[in-house]
């Protein structure tokens, strides 16, 4: 198979499985969007702003138009500069923040897969074992949990960055540290948190293949990493300057060991049985409470143990299911996860008491979005308002 005939098909095949697995966000671009939750109105708002003022006014990008009179307000949370940029295109092509944020969504299903292929084929050299690599990877039920969070769908970053650190060790040099650096660059500058999981996982593979392959002494190798560290230092401190100044102005941000035993994986994995416990005592306390099964023959009572044990635990499989597949798809097949823009009225704003204590003025005070584009109405609070009007505040 000729190269230019594999990446025909690796293309098809992230475009087929990015539009099936997410339909129908593909057929409905400009009207569809995670509006049923605040961080997905933010994500909508976040990447259209950025869309649009690298083009109009790219010095002013981070004062973005909330929290009126604070700078640097776009750097109260994730910037999402490299979801923004990916934007550009389709958001000047329509003036639409859903189709410049669903564009950006599909494009990151498929980059993810292409790059997930690209590295396991680089490693194995078996093209099914990297399709299927790519599918697995690309479409994992975390990512799906993550739809209302643009910055934790930009999966790609992970591939990529150990395909470019495999290529350094391949063949060490000045062009492939640089390479290497400007790819963790932009996975750290589209998801913070995927930079730090993809530096750490560079760090040891550094390690690792210096001891493996015995380049402790091959001076391209080190002088190939000494130049990624140096050009992703660069790119992304620049980036990194108007957080420093936040932090300058309003305190940095502190998280304590308390706090990360709170989201570790272990608390989780107790609050998951915690729940799992709650819901085997709820059903026990409704069998004492009602005597009956729902479609048993009136006058016959069910035995414990028996056939209503039996139909609570399917009750709660069936629940589980349930659950797992709202989380999955659920935002993506219409109800109350995908609001259509057109059919949503005017925008009513949660937020308008934090723009008016941060000098926003008429906070909560909603209007319908500017002809032509985002506005410059700082008076919005736009990060809590609920989307409506044919956009999400403050666009």
């Amino acid at each position: 198979m000729t190269r230019r005939r594999e990446a025909a098909l690796v293309v098809t095949l992230a475009v087929v499985t990015t539009v099936a697995l997410t339909s129908p966000l593909a057929f409905r671009l400009g009207t569809g969007g995670r509006v049923d939750s605040p961080d997905g109105q933010f994500s909508i708002w976040n990447v259209a702003w950025v869309a649009r003022t690298v083009v109009v006014d790219p010095l002013g990008l981070f004062d973005a138009n909330f929290f009126f009179p604070h700078r640097n307000a776009l750097a109260f949370s994730e910037a999402n500069l490299v979801a923004g940029l990916v934007a550009v295109v389709p958001y000047w092509l329509t003036r639409n923040p859903y189709a410049a944020h669903n564009t950006v969504v599909l494009l990151s299903f498929m980059l993810s897969l292409v790059g997930t292929y690209l590295l396991v084929r680089h490693l194995t050299g078996s093209g099914p074992a990297a399709a299927v690599a790519g599918v697995l990877f690309a479409f994992c039920p975390f990512v799906f949990a993550r739809s209302a969070h643009i910055q934790l769908l930009m999966t790609a970053g992970l591939p990529f960055s150990m395909l470019a650190f495999h290529r350094l060790v391949d063949r060490p040099g000045v062009k492939r540290g640089v390479t290497l650096g400007l790819v963790l660059a932009a996975t750290g500058l589209a998801c913070g948190y995927y930079g730090l999981f993809t530096g750490l996982m560079v760090g040891v593979a550094i390690l690792f293949y210096a001891a493996a392959d015995r380049l402790w002494a091959s001076r391209a190798y080190w002088t190939g990493i000494a130049v990624a560290v140096v050009t992703g230092g660069l790119v992304s401190g620049v980036f990194f300057l108007p957080y420093l100044e936040v932090g300058d102005t309003h305190g940095a941000f502190v998280r304590t060991l308390d706090d990360a035993r709170m989201y570790s994986a272990v608390s989780g994995l107790r609050d998951t049985r915690a729940g799992w416990n709650r819901h085997r005592r709820r059903a026990a306390e409704s069998r004492r409470q009602r005597p009956y099964v729902s479609g048993s023959a009136p006058g016959r009572p069910t035995q414990p143990g028996g056939r209503a044990l039996r139909a609570d635990r399917r009750a709660g499989l069936v629940g589980i299911a349930r659950t797992f597949r709202r989380a999955l798809h659920g935002p993506l097949r219409g109800g109350p996860g995908v609001r259509d823009a057109a059919g949503s009225r005017a925008a009513r704003h949660r937020g308008g008491d934090v723009a008016r204590g941060a000098g926003g003025g008429r906070g909560d005070a909603a209007r319908p979005r500017p002809p032509g584009g985002l506005g410059h109405d700082r008076s919005h609070p736009g990060r809590h308002g609920r989307a409506g009007g044919g956009a999400v505040s403050p666009l």
